[in-house]
């Protein structure tokens, strides 16, 4: 007989806040619950879109603020552009950006992900706010709408969306080119067309679609910040010890038997991902403070102190259960211990990075000036030897202006008494934030080389003062014999 087939095992209540039992996709429409907090981050979240939709048209000496040129590979911060040449540059840029999500991260949790991140600044007040205004308020608001409210919404989505990605656009292309496009027909531009359509549907699929899954299931912060905390740094906590047990309020002979917690779930029905953060410190908190201001309010109504969910630490957090597990284990003098206060090394390192990073930012682009300049020496014909005991050497000079006009340049090599530069290109006038290459033959004394070589410098000056000094090595015959035939090495 063939053994009967075994009845597989029952799934675990929650395996994630947006997957149902069965497996199917959970929607979340969380309850919005005013409070102190929800007004902070509507205040900076706000001022945030404020910034995105403002940064591209202010200009700082005539430059965009922010501009992200691809096809000339010029990249613009703060008024100051870096090129594609400035690779130690934007290596110490990134370097320290992301050495100051490490520090804040350590000092203060995942504020990025609940105050800062485009993801949730733009889903908790931009997108479900109208979805609240067109479908009005219910846990199935989506499912039970009419055909006329889902049209009405998703048109407003529409329009978001397409705006959204106009003004991503317009960190790529400067922002008075991308306004004359508005006025032309989109065969005109037709690639920057199809990137604001591409980009309208990835918006479209992520805030109407995705949503909270982006923070729970694809962004890889929620998982990098395990490993950026430290005992003391601040999360959004539930106090196991005031609130547990749960019960709900009960008359005075009973209200010493039972914490604050009323298990009212006002904290899972208001959050964003779907959790309960009274199991603790979880993957998925943003740290949005919702439940706080959900908490707060409940216990407010109730007359009780507020704070039951608040700002804490991971050492406060686990000296609240420790305690909680010793009063219902019969030790009712046990109290949450005391945190501690004192040095901490992983934000000392983190910071010590931050600054480091652009410091020497700030110092190596300072050093660069108003030019750049780079020389090569000619493959084909590096040196020739002339009539007369001399020596030409060829050389191609790429020079960039970095400075914020036109610039014109020339080159000379003073520390070599009889020597002689023979250019078509020089003086060169070259535009703010262009370059040009100069090729030009250098003809010196032959009897400077020694060894085949001579160490010089080249100083590369601009008609408004600005100077730049290379050293370059020219080539030059190892012995005495005279010759005019070419050499080549």
């Amino acid at each position: 007989m063939s053994a009967s087939p075994k009845t597989p095992a029952a799934p675990p209540d929650e395996v994630l806040s947006t997957l149902n039992p069965d497996g199917t996709r959970r929607w979340l429409n969380p309850r919005l619950s005013p409070g102190r907090w929800l007004n902070r981050r509507r205040a900076v979240g706000y001022a945030l879109i404020a910034l995105f939709a403002l940064v591209p048209m202010f200009r700082i000496g005539g430059k965009p603020l922010m501009l992200l040129d691809l096809l000339k590979r010029e990249f613009t911060f703060f008024g100051k552009t870096f090129f594609a040449t400035d690779t130690l540059l934007l290596m110490l840029f990134l370097l320290g950006t992301f050495a100051l999500v490490f520090f804040l991260t350590a000092v203060l949790g995942r504020v990025w992900c609940g105050w800062g991140c485009p993801q949730t600044v733009y889903l908790e007040l931009v997108f479900r706010p109208i979805e609240r205004l067109v479908l009005g308020a219910g846990s199935q608001r989506r499912s039970q709408a009419s055909a006329l409210k889902l049209a009405l919404l998703y048109a407003a989505y529409f329009v978001v969306a397409f705006l959204m990605a106009h003004i991503f656009l317009a960190y790529f292309v400067p922002f008075e080119t991308l306004w004359g496009w508005l006025s032309q027909p989109p065969t005109e531009h037709l690639t920057s067309f199809i990137v604001v359509v591409a980009v309208t549907a990835l918006i479209l699929a992520d805030f109407v679609f995705f949503r909270e899954q982006m923070c729970t299931l694809a962004c890889p912060y929620g998982r990098l910040q395990s490993v950026l905390l430290d005992k003391r740094s601040l999360v959004v906590g539930y106090d196991v010890f005031r609130g547990e047990p749960r019960g709900k309020a009960k008359p005075s002979a009973d209200s010493g038997t039972l914490g604050d917690c009323v298990d009212c779930k006002a904290c899972v029905a208001t959050c964003p991902t779907g959790i309960d953060i009274r199991k603790g410190l979880q993957m998925e908190c943003v740290a949005c403070t919702q439940c706080i201001d959900a908490c707060d309010g409940i216990m407010e109504r109730l007359g009780r102190e507020p704070g039951l969910i608040r700002y804490m630490t991971p050492a406060a957090l686990g000296a609240t259960t420790v305690a909680a597990d010793a009063r219902a284990a019969g030790d009712t003098a046990c109290r949450p211990a005391a945190p501690k206060t004192g040095f901490r090394l992983r934000p000392l390192i983190y910071g010590t990075l931050v600054v480091a990073a652009f410091a020497t930012l700030g110092i190596v682009s300072a050093r660069k000036g108003g030019v750049e300049v780079a020389a090569v020496r000619d493959k084909l014909t590096p040196f020739q030897l002339m009539d007369g005991d001399l020596v030409s050497n060829s050389l191609h000079l790429r020079i960039r202006n970095r400075a914020e006009t036109e610039e014109t340049f020339d080159v000379t090599i003073p520390s070599i008494a009889d020597v002689r530069i023979a250019s078509p290109d020089l003086p060169m006038a070259i535009p703010s934030g262009q370059s040009r290459t100069a090729n030009l033959v250098v003809i010196t004394p032959r009897a400077i080389f020694s060894g085949g070589f001579h160490a010089t410098s080249l100083v590369v000056t601009g008609s408004s003062g600005t100077s730049k000094t290379i050293e370059y090595r020219l080539q030059g015959p190892e012995d005495g014999a005279a010759s005019t035939v070419p050499v080549s090495r």
